[in-house]
């Protein structure tokens, strides 16, 4: 995770620089500049490629200077990186945008308590101790399908109502007030990587717990990967989002068809040799002819399933060109306390 930091008075660069150490501490990337002296920065073109490239964007200042920078580059909530501003002696901790989906009340929160600042937290759902679904989605590492439909849950929790909750994931910990356990087919809220079933008006949170195998004849393009890949969950009813990683086998590593589709949709891509999958155990649908080619029976089934994930669809193949499959890696969502990341999303 990268953070862009900026200051703009002595005084606001040693401030700087301690929150600066504290997210490297916590495992960001971390790039401090100057917006006054010699080294002074074009504040506009730097707040843009800060929007662009960061996940966390935080002004030592005046908060004005934070606010007038960043109004042109606003999008909206599931977009915009953490947003963050601190006066020049920590006094205060200010998340301003992107609060929960983007982490800046956790990070805020994070930094102040590293830097001896109060935080300065104004969004209802926190001010009103009310579960906040954006925020525990983030910091879970979980997706949010569609979130305009965050302020009809966090609407109904506020008014002192209740949401039904399913969940397609093992949980750990009691559900927070407000939360009820209920069907997938009559809930309010879902955690699911399947979408049978699910009310139409749900808010799906989509967790990334699956890995696409693909194996392809050389010269497949993106687009016939693609295809593939929505033709597979369409009929698996998989939500394409759940796909937190693809993998292969390493003669594959350079296949250009493969890795302009996970440019595409930022998935990582895994390469695993042939005699590592052709060790590994399972109901696998082996070809003599594939182990010939590639030394391995099936590549999709067995580079999805190379880092322990348990085979979730079995090959299909597509055109004559693709095979796909899918794996499910093992992930419990949490409700009870865990060790504060820094406001680093989970994987």
């Amino acid at each position: 995770m990268i953070a862009r930091l900026i200051a703009f008075t002595a005084a606001g660069l040693a401030t700087a620089h301690r929150a600066a150490k504290a997210l490297q501490e916590a495992g960001w990337q971390v790039q401090l500049s100057a917006g006054f002296g010699e080294q002074k920065q074009n504040l506009a073109e730097w707040t843009g490629n800060a929007f662009r490239q960061a996940q966390a964007v935080i002004f030592v200042g005046a908060t004005g200077i934070a606010v007038r920078a960043a109004a042109p580059f606003l999008q909206e909530k599931a977009k915009d990186p953490a947003l963050i501003s601190m006066d020049e002696q920590a006094r205060f901790c200010i998340p301003l945008a992107s609060g929960h989906l983007g982490g800046a009340n956790r990070l805020a929160l994070y930094l102040a308590e590293q830097l001896g600042s109060v935080p300065v937290i104004t969004t209802a759902t926190d001010l009103n101790g009310v579960f906040a679904v954006d925020s525990w989605a983030a910091s879970q590492g979980f997706i949010v399908a569609d979130p305009r439909a965050i302020k009809r849950i966090s609407g109904r929790l506020l008014a002192g109502g209740q949401v039904g909750f399913y969940s397609q994931l093992p949980v750990s910990g009691p559900l927070p007030a407000g939360l009820y356990w209920a069907e997938r087919k009559n809930c309010q809220l879902a955690l699911a990587y399947q979408t049978q079933d699910l009310p139409a008006d749900v808010l799906l949170l989509v967790p990334r717990c699956l890995t696409l195998g693909i194996g392809c004849r050389r010269g497949a393009t993106a687009d016939q990967i693609e295809a593939a890949f929505l033709d597979l969950c369409g009929t698996e009813k998989i939500h394409p989002l759940a796909v937190g990683c693809v993998a292969s086998v390493d003669k594959k590593a350079d296949e250009t068809g493969i890795l302009a589709f996970c440019a595409a949709r930022r998935l990582p891509f895994e390469c695993y040799p042939s005699a590592l999958l052709e060790q590994l155990k399972g109901d696998f649908s082996d070809s003599a002819f594939v182990r010939r080619t590639v030394g391995t029976g099936c590549v999709c089934e067995r580079a999805a399933c190379a880092e322990g994930a348990a085979l979730l669809t079995k090959k299909k193949s597509f055109a004559g060109k693709v095979t796909l499959a899918l794996a499910k890696k093992d992930k419990t969502a949490f409700f009870d306390a865990a060790p504060f990341d820094g406001g680093r999303e989970q994987t």
